[in-house]
């Protein structure tokens, strides 16, 4: 821009500043961004719930695993089917 006359770098800079309100303008339109953080927020809530779930029924299969085990060791089956 050093070689220019003050005109022609005013016309430079208008242009660019009119190139870069229009893309301001396109951008603050644009609402495909705001969907997709909506579909982010959304899944994330999905999979905290799965995993809040998939933890509520290890912990309680774990204790009835546990209480099963000790069931079947105590009994005797020839005792308990026979008689």
């Amino acid at each position: 821009m050093r070689g220019l006359s003050v005109s022609k770098r005013f016309k430079l800079n208008l242009k660019r500043d009119i190139t870069m309100i229009k893309f301001i303008k396109n951008f603050r339109n644009d609402e495909d961004g705001a969907v997709t953080v909506d579909w982010v927020v959304l899944t994330a809530a999905v999979v905290g719930l799965a995993i809040a779930a998939f933890s509520a029924v290890e912990t309680s299969t774990s204790g009835l695993t546990t209480e099963m085990t000790t069931a079947l060791d105590g009994a005797d089956a020839t005792t308990t089917i026979g008689g």
